[in-house]
């Protein structure tokens, strides 16, 4: 003795679907929108400052100390120019404005020089950039 009427889950369930997919094509509409208008949301913004990051390509090629201070060379094999926001020495913040360049030109070799403080032994240099990347090396002067 089998009812011949529809369930409630399968009406639910119809629903449920139908609810799905119209949000779904409601997402892509607005995505289309934006795309066409040339706006980006949170995400792809995001997405393109990290990917500026990838373009800012430094090393610290060499290290070396005389008597007005400590010298750091570094390469900038990158597309994009790196300004250094943070320079670190043997965990301690080097203070803005006792080293030069801020820059290091795309392309290009630099020479930073620290005329602040006195380095001997071991040193580890940490060069942080505006863009968040993180430089480090270690040498022995």
């Amino acid at each position: 003795m089998m009812k011949k009427t529809r369930g409630v889950s399968q009406l639910i369930a119809t629903v449920a679907l139908i609810a799905v997919t119209l949000s779904a094509m409601f997402v892509y509409v607005q995505g289309l929108n934006q795309y066409s208008a040339g706006e980006t949301g949170l995400l792809s913004g995001a997405f393109r400052i990290n990917s500026m990051k990838n373009y800012e390509r430094v090393s610290i090629v060499y290290l070396f100390k005389n008597s007005t201070g400590l010298y750091i060379l570094a390469y900038n094999y990158g597309e994009v120019d790196a300004a250094i926001s943070r320079l670190i020495i043997n965990s301690n913040p080097v203070e803005n404005g006792t080293y030069s360049p801020i820059n290091i030109p795309a392309k290009s070799l630099s020479l930073i020089a620290v005329t602040h403080g006195s380095y001997t032994g071991q040193i580890q240099v940490s060069i942080i950039t505006a863009r968040g990347n993180v430089i480090f090396q270690t040498g022995v002067l």
